[in-house]
């Protein structure tokens, strides 16, 4: 899967989320529904400016746009912990929390990196 591809399937995932249709959030970002329809497609090269547009109508970070597939989706840990959410300030929440954790997870193993240098 090339990364237009990958981008249409997390666009088309998260209209989906939100219920919102192809058509509306051409409108939000300005292009037409054609181009939209190609971009959810993959079959458009689609520009970094296009992805940032998007991921800020979406209210979701451009990572969350261009990360690739795993071959099994595995739950988030706090999810999973805490079981599914409903609301949106929740998801929020639980995506600043990933985020921390995400964060911590990289000091250590930046931190186990540079110990492991210096010995």
């Amino acid at each position: 899967m090339d990364m237009n591809q990958i981008v249409g399937k997390r666009v088309s995932d998260f209209l989906e989320d939100k219920g919102w249709t192809q058509v509306k959030l051409a409108n939000k970002i300005g292009v037409s529904r054609q181009i939209m329809n190609n971009i959810i497609q993959g079959k458009k090269n689609i520009t970094v400016a296009e992805v940032k547009s998007i991921a800020e109508v979406l209210e979701v970070d451009v990572e969350d746009l261009t990360k690739t597939f795993t071959k099994e989706k595995e739950p988030e840990t706090i999810t999973a912990f805490m079981g599914e959410v409903s609301t949106d300030k929740a998801k929020k929440g639980i995506k600043k929390v990933e985020k921390i954790m995400d964060m911590i997870v990289f000091y250590k193993q930046t931190n186990d990196s540079f110990e492991d240098m210096m010995s």
